[in-house]
């Protein structure tokens, strides 16, 4: 005698699944970068505490890690770590000995910046505010980053309309049920969570239609039990709460 294991899964609260939540990431790691068309530049970052699955590139605009970016930047050959610092602007602060080798190369403008210190601390002053208003300066701030709901969209959430369960199957842990659509070829399976409220006389009519019953004269079988419990909490997922009558 075949028996069948039914798991009817509480249906969770449909407005917090559709509820985009915006989190907090931190950036762990610079990888790469890229220059886009657009002459703009985009880091391909590790965030702490995900996979690598999980990385993205972001905007150099976006980020508020400029040590991390430094870090990274330092281990380009100079040619392209300059090309990145004239698109990016001050994404960090330059080597050292870049610094050492403008200012040995360049002796007359370093004079003159020496002579008219003035204008050039105020310049100075005014360029690190604008910088310091378009991102801040400490890489333990997290970047505040919109990712995508892991909410799938089904058949259901189309308009359409089941026309058939042709068979279960067991994903990480939960069943879902192979559906076929009225007026579309391709099947889909979708999560008996939502089946369960969708169409629930459909789910249980596919569990009874594949149970095999059993031939015992008196008393009912354990495939009998598990498909009344089935209906019973089908039913249950869309029976209206009851009114208590007023004393």
């Amino acid at each position: 005698m075949a028996t069948a294991e039914i798991t009817v899964n509480s249906v969770p609260d449909q407005d917090a699944v559709m509820e985009e939540e915006e989190e907090e990431y931190v950036v762990e790691k610079v990888l790469k970068h890229k220059i886009t068309k657009k002459n703009k530049v985009e880091f391909f970052l590790k965030w702490k505490g995900f996979e690598a699955a999980d990385n993205t590139w972001e905007p150099a605009e976006n980020l508020n890690c400029p040590d991390l970016i430094n870090a990274y930047l330092n281990t380009l050959p100079d040619k392209e770590r300059r090309k990145v610092h004239a698109i990016v602007g001050d994404g960090g602060e330059e080597p050292e000995e870049e610094k050492q080798t403008k200012q040995t190369s360049s002796p007359q403008k370093a004079t003159s910046e020496t002579q008219s210190p003035t204008v050039t601390n105020g310049s100075a002053h005014s360029e690190e505010k604008k910088k310091t208003q378009k991102r801040k300066t400490t890489d333990d701030i997290p970047i505040k980053k919109k990712r995508k709901s892991d909410k799938r969209t089904t058949g259901f959430d189309k308009g359409l309309e089941a026309e058939e369960i042709l068979g279960a199957t067991e994903t990480n842990g939960e069943v879902h049920f192979l559906i076929k659509w009225k007026g579309v070829n391709d099947a889909e399976l979708v999560p008996s969570k939502i089946a369960n409220v969708k169409i629930p006389q459909m789910v249980i009519g596919f569990y009874e239609a594949r149970l095999t019953w059993s031939s015992v004269t008196s008393g009912k079988s354990s495939d009998e039990t598990e498909v009344e419990e089935a209906k019973g909490e089908a039913n249950n997922e869309n029976k209206p709460p009851e009114e208590i009558p007023a004393h």
